[in-house]
């Protein structure tokens, strides 16, 4: 679960913003292919969205696992012939 976090993470801190700054610096030259570096700009943009949705996901995934665990208590209840209830945790 954390290995997924940690490749998402690093896709959005590191590789995303590559992926622009070279598709970005490249469309401002004329004289190369300019629809090479749209690509790229359109690859980043759609690393960057799709990692920080994954990225999102997994952060409410533990959040949710934590909290549960936190939460989960289990109550069990006996009758004893003298009419006390015993509740076991």
């Amino acid at each position: 679960m954390y290995g997924k976090m940690n490749i998402n993470l690093l896709h959005v801190l590191l590789v995303s913003p590559v992926l622009l700054y070279v598709g970005l610096m490249g469309s401002l030259k004329r004289k190369v292919n300019i629809y090479a570096f749209y690509l790229l700009l359109l690859l980043g943009v759609s690393v960057l969205v799709s990692h920080t949705m994954h990225l999102y996901k997994n952060y409410r995934m533990v959040q949710k696992i934590r909290k549960g665990v936190e939460n989960k208590v289990v109550e069990e209840m006996y009758d004893t012939p003298n009419d006390e209830t015993i509740v076991q945790l």
